[in-house]
């Protein structure tokens, strides 16, 4: 996971031991150097390479997503509620340009399935149930919240050019599996390492 910032509040579970055990681990939570992990309720940052990690530059997460806009095969054009994109066999490169979405230039998306990339120009708000299995790369701000059963799950990383704030029942799970099998989905994305100290 990470973020320029990093809040949590809820019962959040952020994880960087690859959850397919095939890469090494990584740290659960990076963010630019002189943030820190803010939260409240239970929030857990485990790995066997760190809790957390202050990165010594910020990432360019809007460089990556422009580079990779022109591989979509998918793309979300508007708030949307209970979508699937992909499946465990098919990997989908999803792709919204959230800054000309009005009234607030921001995507919501409530209830969505997927295997693959999820490419946001924009800010991004997940609620309700989420189920994603690769990446989700945002170049503003990732929210996601929920409350009561409504749980959020990803598979692989998430990666946001400002602030991801994870609000209620969340898990994220690095998983170098999925990221390779979304990047062998999407010819224009390759993986040399996620995150290393």
């Amino acid at each position: 996971m990470y973020g320029q910032s990093v809040t949590g509040n809820g019962n959040v579970s952020v994880v960087g031991n690859d959850n397919c055990g095939v890469e090494s681990s990584v740290p659960a939570i990076a963010f630019d150097l002189g943030q820190s992990l803010c939260c409240g309720g239970s929030v857990s940052a485990t790995s066997s390479a760190g809790a957390t990690i202050d990165l010594p530059a910020p990432l360019d997460i809007a460089g990556r997503v422009a580079s990779l806009t022109p591989s979509q095969t998918d793309v979300i054009t508007a708030d949307a509620n209970n979508l699937t994109y992909g499946s465990a066999t098919d990997y989908r490169t999803v792709y919204c340009d959230a800054t000309v979405l009005s009234p607030d230039q921001e995507l919501d998306l409530n209830g969505l399935t997927g295997y693959g990339i999820l490419i946001v120009k924009g800010d991004l708000d997940l609620g309700g149930n989420l189920n994603w299995h690769g990446l989700i790369i945002v170049s503003g701000n990732v929210s996601m919240h929920g409350g009561g059963s409504d749980a959020k799950n990803v598979l692989g990383a998430v990666m946001a050019q400002t602030t991801s704030e994870l609000q209620g029942k969340v898990t994220v799970n690095y998983d170098s599996c999925e990221i390779a099998k979304a990047s062998k989905a999407n010819t224009t994305f390759t993986v040399n390492r996620w995150l290393s100290r």
